[in-house]
C-alpha cells in the first residue's frame, strides 16, 4: 500500500523489528500483494499502480534489493494479489490477479531480473480479483473476486492456457469477496468478504477436480456473518489441523478465529480488537508450528504478532507501529526459517 517491502524481525514476537526497507521504487507503486520464495530468499510483490510485479531479493533483510519488474501490460491493470507455484529446475510461476482487467496472469520469475508473461485468463468473473490461493495438488488456482462477488477455479496445469473451471457467485455470502484460502484435504475453499462481513466455506465438485464427491456445482456449504467482529472481512490464513479460519477486518480493527468444525455453521470463537495495532487490519499470515498470526494493519501502519494458541483468546504478543513505513501495510508473507515478516 505504501508502494513499498519492509523486513521485520518476529523471531522476538514479543518486539517485532523493522531491519530493512525498499522504498521509493516507481516500481513498486502501490504495493499490496506478497509471495515468499523461502528457498531463493525473494519475495514476489503485486503492484496495483505500477499495474505490475516487482521481485525483491531479500537474502540481506537489512538491504532488499529490486532484481526486476514487470509492468504496464494492459492484463495486469490493477495487479492485486500474487500466490506462488510449484518450483522446478526450469520455472518458477507465479500467479498474478489484476483486480481492474478482471484478469489472473501467469508469470515466470525463475529469471528474476526479466519476469515474463506465460499465459492469461481475462473474464468477468475475475472482476476486482483480489485474492489467489494455489493448490500443487490439482494444479488450480481459486481467486476471490470483489466486483464479481464470485470464487473461481482456475486451472493452471498449462501455464500457458489458464482455463477457468468453474465460478460459484453469491451476492449475499460473497459481497466484496476480498481474501480466500483453500484446504486442499476437504476440498474447501473458505472465503472472507468485506462488504458482507462474512466467512463462507464452499465445497469444490469432484467433476472440477476428479477426486470426491460433494455435488456437482461449487456449492456454499455455510457462511457467518457478524457485523461486528468480522465487519469489513478482507484477509484470511487458516489451521488446517484445528479447522480454524484466522480472519484480519478493516473495519472492526480485529482479527477473529473462526471455527470450521461444522463447515455448515462456522462459529466465531474468539477474537482480538485493537483500535491502534489492527486498524485496518487486511493481510493475516499463520505459522501453525507457534499458534503465531501475523497481521498487517493499513490504517495503523503496523504489523502486529498474535497468540491463537487458544481460540477462544487470541491475544497481541507484539507489534511494531510505524505509521510512515508501515502506512497502507496490506499484506504479509511470513517465513518461518529466518523468523521474518515481508509486509507490503
Amino acid at each position: 500500500g505504501a508502494s513499498s517491502i519492509a523486513v521485520v524481525d518476529v523471531s522476538t514476537p514479543e518486539a517485532p523489528e523493522l531491519v530493512g526497507e525498499l522504498a521509493g521504487v516507481a516500481s513498486l507503486g502501490g504495493a499490496v500483494g506478497v509471495a515468499l520464495d523461502a528457498a531463493e530468499q525473494r519475495v514476489v510483490v503485486a503492484c496495483e499502480l505500477a499495474d505490475g510485479v516487482a521481485v525483491v531479493d531479500v537474502r540481506d533483510p537489512r538491504s532488499p534489493r529490486l532484481l526486476g519488474n514487470v509492468s504496464g501490460a494492459a492484463a495486469l491493470g490493477g495487479a492485486s494479489a500474487v500466490a506462488l507455484g510449484a518450483s522446478s529446475a526450469s520455472s518458477q510461476l507465479a500467479y498474478v490477479l489484476g483486480a481492474t482487467a478482471g484478469s489472473l496472469v501467469v508469470l515466470d520469475v525463475s529469471d528474476a531480473s526479466l519476469p515474463s508473461v506465460v499465459g492469461t485468463l481475462i473474464s468477468s468473473s475475475l472482476a476486482g480479483a483480489s485474492s489467489a490461493a494455489y493448490d500443487p495438488l490439482t494444479q488450480r488456482v481459486f481467486v476471490s473476486s470483489a466486483g464479481a462477488d464470485s470464487l473461481a477455479v482456475v486451472d493452471v496445469s498449462d501455464p500457458a492456457r489458464p482455463t477457468l473451471l468453474g465460478v460459484f457467485t453469491d451476492a449475499t455470502s460473497l459481497d466484496g469477496a476480498a481474501g480466500v484460502v483453500y484446504d486442499s484435504a476437504t476440498r474447501r475453499a473458505i472465503v472472507a468478504s468485506a462488504d458482507a462481513d462474512s466467512v463462507a466455506v464452499v465445497c469444490v465438485p469432484n467433476e472440477l477436480l476428479g477426486v470426491g464427491a460433494c455435488g456437482s456445482n461449487l456449492a456454499l456449504l455455510g457462511a457467518q456473518s457478524n457485523s461486528d467482529s468480522l465487519r469489513g472481512a478482507r484477509g484470511v490464513a487458516y489451521d488446517a489441523a484445528r479447522q480454524l479460519a484466522l480472519v484480519a477486518s478493516a473495519s472492526a480493527n480485529s482479527l477473529a478465529v473462526v471455527s470450521l468444525a461444522d463447515p455448515t455453521g462456522p462459529q466465531v470463537v474468539g477474537v482480538l480488537v485493537n483500535g491502534t495495532a489492527l486498524r485496518g487490519a487486511r493481510g493475516v499470515a499463520y505459522d501453525a508450528a507457534s499458534g503465531l498470526a501475523f497481521v498487517s494493519a493499513a490504517e495503523g501502519g503496523a504489523l502486529s504478532v498474535v497468540s491463537v494458541s487458544d481460540p477462544t483468546r487470541p491475544t497481541l504478543v507484539g507489534a511494531l507501529v510505524d505509521a510512515e513505513r508501515l502506512r497502507g501495510a496490506s499484506a504479509v508473507a511470513f517465513d518461518a526459517s529466518t523468523g521474518r515478516a515481508y509486509v507490503a
